[in-house]
């Protein structure tokens, strides 16, 4: 029994124009620190220590998704 489980070769091309745009901005946001305004998110935080605030425990923040 011959069992095939490739994707057809068309995903190659999705798979390249998803890849580099993603490497590109992930170059930079490690690199150069750039944090944008638009990946702000409410994040479920087990802990969270602010810098003098109280500990937030089991609540939702705000945070950028590029940490």
């Amino acid at each position: 029994m011959k069992a095939n489980y490739l994707l057809p070769n068309y995903f190659k091309k999705i798979g390249w124009i998803l890849f580099l745009p993603s490497l590109i901005f992930g170059v930079l946001t490690l690199f150069m620190d750039i944090e944008s305004s638009w990946l702000n998110f409410n994040m479920f935080a087990i802990w969270s220590e602010g810098f003098f605030e109280d500990d937030i425990f089991l609540s939702f923040i705000k945070n950028n998704i590029t940490d």
